[in-house]
């Protein structure tokens, strides 16, 4: 899978399901929890690691400067 995507499998679903994260912030008004579940991550602490380390801020700090 790396030698034809130039990414790791993990880091390709991890990728994946912080862009739709990103794009349920922007659009709906939805708690954390429903969030994360709905991103296929089964913590708070995963999801919030994941999403910081891909994006740069916490998934609150996100929510928070779109508005």
């Amino acid at each position: 899978f790396k030698k034809n995507s130039g990414e790791g499998f993990l880091d390709y679903i991890h990728r994946l399901r912080i862009e739709k994260a990103k794009q349920i912030l922007r659009e709906e008004n939805c708690n954390m929890h429903t969030l994360y579940t709905r991103c296929g991550y089964n913590s708070y602490n995963t999801f919030s690691r994941a999403f910081k380390k891909n994006v740069g801020v916490t998934p609150q700090i996100y929510r928070d400067n779109q508005i």
